[in-house]
C-alpha cells in the first residue's frame, strides 16, 4: 500500500474550505442524479400496450387480451421483477460515484483535547468493476423485460385456446340440443309401439337410455364452458360479482389470423423466441462476469482526509490527504480460479443455448406434423359427415307414411348430428394446432402488442 501525505498549514478559513468543498461535492451529486432517477423511473408497463382499445358490453378476443394487460395479477409479477431490476441498475449507476464516509472522533479523558476530531473517506474507487456491474445490472433489465414479454405470449396463446375451445363447444350445444330432440322424439315412438303391442319394454329401456346419455352429454358440455369460463374470469381478475360477456363472432380471424400456416418459418421462429433471446443475454451477462474476474487483478483505489490530533502529530489540527492503493499478492488462486470458473459457466450457457434450439426445432416439427395430421382427420369426418347426411336423405325418401321406419330416420338423424359434433372437435384441433404454430413464429403477439424500444 503506498499512502500519500500532504501536511497543510492551518489557517482560520480552513475548515469553511473543507465544508464548502463537501457542500459543493454533495450537490453535484445531488443534482448529477436527478435526470438518473426521473429517467429510470420508467416502468415496463408503459412499454407494452395493445393496439387495440377495450370496450364496454360485450368484449371480443382483442379486447380481452387489452384488459389482461391492464389486470391480470399473471402479468403484474414479472412486471414487478422489471422495476426491481430497474432500481438495481440505479444502483450501479450512481456505484460510480464512490460513498462518502464522515466520521468524528473525541478523545475522553485527556486535559488538553480539543473536542472532536473529523474524518473524511471516499469508498474504493473501481471504475472498470463499477463499469462492468452497469452494463451487467443492464442486461439483468433486458432479461427480465423478456421474461415479462415471454409471460405476455404464453397467457395471450393460452387465451386464444380458451376462445377457440368456448366457440366449438357453443357449436357443439347447439347441435346437443337437436340430438336431444331426436331422442326425446325416439323415446315417443317406442312407447307408442310398446303400447300397441309392437316393440318390448326393453327396446323402451334402450331408448331412455340413449336420451340419458345424451342429456348428460350435454350437461358435460355446459360444465366445460363454465370451468373455461371460470378460467377466463380468474385471469383477466374479475370479481365473481363481475359479468363476463365475451364475443366469439371473429375469434378465428383474431386468433387463428387470415394467413396460411406455410407462411410461417422456423427461422422465423428462432428470430422471435423469447427463450433463444433470453439465454443469449445469458451468454452475454457471462461474458462481463468473466471481465469482472479479471477486473479483481486491477489495484483499487482509495481517498480520504484526516484530521491530526496531539496524539499522531506535533502540530495538531491539520488535515492529511490520503490516497491508497490496494491490490490482493496472495489469496489462495481464487482470483485466477475464479476466471476459470467464469469461463467454464459460459460453456455450460452456450451448451444450454444449444439444447434450447433443439427444443424448438423439435417442437416446431413435432407441431408440423401434427398439423399434416389434424388436417388428414378433419378431411376424413367431413367425408363422414357427407356421407350420414346423404343416408339421412336417402332413410327420408324411403320413410313411408305408416311411420314404421320412423326410428330408422331418427338413428340417422342423431349419426349425422354426431357427425358434424365430430367435425366441429376436428376443426378445433386442427385451429389449435394453426394456432400453435403461430404462437411459436411469434407472430401471435406481435399481431396484438405493440413493445416500445428499451430506453439507453
Amino acid at each position: 500500500m503506498a499512502i500519500w501525505r500532504i501536511m497543510t498549514e492551518r489557517k482560520g478559513g480552513s475548515l469553511r474550505r473543507i465544508k464548502t468543498i463537501l457542500m459543493v461535492c454533495m450537490m453535484g451529486i445531488v443534482f448529477e442524479g436527478l435526470p438518473l432517477n426521473d429517467y429510470y423511473a420508467y416502468s415496463q408497463e408503459k412499454g407494452v400496450t395493445s393496439v387495440l382499445k377495450g370496450n364496454s358490453g360485450s368484449m371480443d378476443f382483442n379486447a380481452c387480451v387489452k384488459l389482461a394487460l391492464d389486470q391480470s395479477p399473471y402479468f403484474r409479477e414479472n412486471a414487478l421483477e422489471i422495476d426491481i431490476r430497474r432500481l438495481g441498475e440505479s444502483d450501479s449507476r450512481w456505484a460510480f460515484i464512490p460513498s462518502l464516509t464522515i466520521r468524528t472522533t473525541s478523545y475522553l479523558g485527556l486535559e488538553d483535547s480539543s473536542g472532536m476530531k473529523l474524518n473524511i473517506f471516499l469508498s474504493e474507487f473501481d471504475p472498470v468493476a463499477s463499469y462492468l456491474t452497469l452494463k451487467a445490472s443492464k442486461i439483468f433489465t433486458e432479461i427480465a423485460i423478456l421474461i415479462h414479454q415471454k409471460s405476455i405470449a404464453d397467457g395471450i396463446y393460452d387465451m386464444a385456446k380458451k376462445f377457440l375451445e368456448l366457440e366449438t363447444l357453443g357449436q357443439i350445444v347447439v347441435f346437443q340440443e337437436k340430438v336431444l330432440d331426436q331422442h326425446l322424439e325416439n323415446v315417443s315412438f317406442f312407447q307408442a309401439r310398446h303400447k300397441a303391442g309392437a316393440v318390448t319394454q326393453v327396446e323402451v329401456q334402450l331408448a331412455k337410455g340413449q336420451l340419458a346419455v345424451a342429456q348428460a352429454e350435454r350437461e358435460y358440455v355446459s360444465a366445460q364452458q363454465s370451468t373455461i369460463m371460470e378460467g377466463l374470469r380468474q385471469f383477466l381478475n374479475m370479481d365473481s360479482s363481475q359479468q363476463l360477456d365475451i364475443n366469439l363472432q371473429e375469434i378465428k380471424h383474431q386468433a387463428v389470423g387470415p394467413r396460411n400456416p406455410a407462411d410461417y418459418s422456423l427461422e422465423q421462429a428462432r428470430n422471435r423466441s423469447f427463450e433463444l433471446k433470453i439465454h443469449e443475454l445469458k451468454k452475454e451477462l457471462q461474458n462481463y462476469k468473466i471481465s469482472q474476474a479479471y477486473a479483481r487483478f486491477v489495484p483499487k483505489l482509495t481517498v480520504g482526509v484526516h484530521q491530526t490530533t496531539d496524539l499522531d502529530a506535533t502540530q495538531v489540527d491539520d488535515y492529511y490527504y490520503s490516497l491508497s492503493f490496494r491490490m490482493n499478492l496472495w489469496n489462495g488462486f481464487k482470483d485466477v480460479n475464479d476466471v476459470e470458473r467464469q469461463k467454464i459457466i459460459l460453456n455450460q450457457f452456450k451448451n444450454e443455448m444449444r439444447l434450447v434450439e433443439i427444443e424448438l426445432n423439435t417442437e416446431w416439427q413435432t407441431t408440423q406434423r401434427a398439423l399434416s395430421e389434424s388436417e388428414a382427420a378433419l378431411k376424413l369426418a367431413r367425408l363422414n359427415q357427407e356421407m350420414l347426411g346423404l343416408k339421412e336423405r336417402q332413410t327420408e325418401m324411403n320413410y313411408s307414411s305408416s311411420k314404421r321406419f320412423l326410428s330408422a330416420l331418427l338413428d340417422r338423424r342423431i349419426a349425422h348430428l354426431e357427425a358434424r359434433k365430430d367435425s366441429l372437435m376436428k376443426s378445433l384441433d386442427h385451429d389449435k394446432k394453426v394456432l400453435k404454430i403461430r404462437h411459436l413464429s411469434g407472430d401471435l403477439f406481435g399481431s396484438l402488442i405493440t413493445v416500445s424500444p428499451t430506453k439507453e
